[in-house]
């Protein structure tokens, strides 16, 4: 596991998929770094070794579900590898029309998890048409407390706790650094 996580750190530092600044976050909190992983999959083999570290977690899926767009290609990856089906939360998936077959078991795959605000959205997704979630494969965990997520398991390739603050306990804010909105990489469900 140690070298796995290695291994994906040196793809992320290669790629400039790791940023160190001053960041705010979607939910409005500040943060010191972020992940830009769009930077890390432009590069298709990138991608297909990024998607490698979480094989391990598919376990008996027969799905993967993609609920953002850098998400959507490690879920792709994934499933090639392993023959699965590949779903994600566009045509023609989005309709309320769109279910699972009986028994599928899908593994959400999502790129970096924060608040597990996307995880929430996904699994709603999965399970209002059907599907059974049974785990998620993340690339990067930046939850403090890291593990299963909501009594699901979570097998996150680089586990990686963020600090965040609020504006007026933000040392960057203090130190009069400029404010960097993070792009925001939620499910259209979630903006």
């Amino acid at each position: 596991m140690m070298e796995q996580m290695e291994h994906l750190k040196a793809l992320l530092a290669a790629s400039g998929a790791f940023l160190e600044g001053h960041y705010r976050l979607e939910n409005g909190l500040h943060a010191l770094s972020y992940y830009d992983c769009s930077r890390l999959l432009q590069y298709p083999q990138t991608a297909a070794q990024a998607a490698e570290e979480l094989l391990p977690g598919a376990g008996r899926a027969t799905h993967t579900f993609a609920p953002s767009i850098t998400s959507l290609i490690l879920a792709f990856e994934i499933a090639r590898r392993l023959g699965l089906h590949m779903i994600l939360d566009a045509p023609p998936f989005d309709e309320e029309s769109f279910r699972f077959e009986p028994e599928a078991r899908v593994l959400i795959v999502e790129d970096v998890v924060v608040t597990g605000r996307s995880l929430d959205y996904a699994t709603d997704w999965v399970r209002r048409r059907g599907g059974q979630v049974i785990g998620y494969a993340v690339l990067i965990d930046r939850r403090a407390e890291g593990g299963a997520y909501r009594g699901i398991p979570l097998r996150a390739a680089l586990w990686d706790p963020i600090s965040t603050f609020t504006p007026p306990q933000c040392p960057a804010c203090r130190a009069g650094l400029p404010l960097t909105g993070a792009p925001a990489n939620y499910p259209k469900g979630l903006r």
